[in-house]
């Protein structure tokens, strides 16, 4: 809340009606001053500019301007106003667009209800606010880029296409090799993770961490 306990007036944008009044009674049953609820990005932007609200909680995807526009053109006019990004996408490309703005929240629609009250608080008292989705999946792309950047490129293809249940046999035709250059690239790959030298280490590697691929 503001210092001055008054309720943080808020502004909501999204295009699917269902979900913007769901998500304004919820606000509104916990003390938040809903400002507007608009459906399209340019009617976000000038709402944001002509009522000032504390926070802006925008739907990515919106007709007209999406919230990263929305975002880049307040900050060219210096508006103060937090924005929320609310979204369905774990695209580590938008969120990383979103950071460079300093998107204050970033949470997952699934995660909406169960989040945006903390959300909101964290970003009213001045801190960052990622969705738990959305950061357990950046930080499985970090793990899963650290441990693939440990082979080559031909060896990545190879573990690729264990992960889609092809044989050796198989691979080899496929990337136009021996089937013993196959067998010796899975030897280094189980080597260089650390695995058991059972040809079945690497295979159940591989079916645990196909989200890696």
């Amino acid at each position: 809340m503001n210092s001055n306990n008054s309720p943080l007036k808020i502004i909501l944008a999204d295009d699917h009606p269902i979900v913007l009044k769901g998500l304004e009674l919820y606000l509104v049953q916990n003390n938040f001053s809903i400002l507007k609820t608009v459906t399209n990005g340019i009617e976000c932007y000038n709402s944001i500019l002509n009522l000032k609200p504390d926070i802006a909680i925008i739907d990515y995807e919106m007709p007209g301007m999406n919230a990263i526009e929305i975002v880049k053109k307040i900050k060219q006019v210096n508006c103060n106003t937090n924005i929320i990004i609310i979204t369905t996408h774990k695209d580590e490309a938008i969120y990383e667009q979103a950071n460079l703005y300093n998107v204050k929240g970033y949470i997952l629609k699934e995660f909406a209800i169960e989040e945006i009250i903390n959300c909101i608080n964290s970003v009213a008292n001045g801190e960052r606010y990622i969705s738990k989705g959305i950061y357990n999946y950046l930080l499985k792309n970090v793990n899963s880029n650290s441990v693939l950047n440990q082979l080559t490129l031909s060896e990545q293809k190879v573990v690729k296409l264990i992960a889609q249940n092809k044989t050796s046999t198989q691979i080899a035709e496929i990337l136009f090799v021996s089937v013993k250059t196959i067998e010796n690239q899975r030897s280094n790959i189980t080597k260089k993770l650390e695995l058991q030298k059972q040809k079945i280490s690497l295979l159940d590697w591989v079916s645990k961490n196909k989200s890696f691929f």
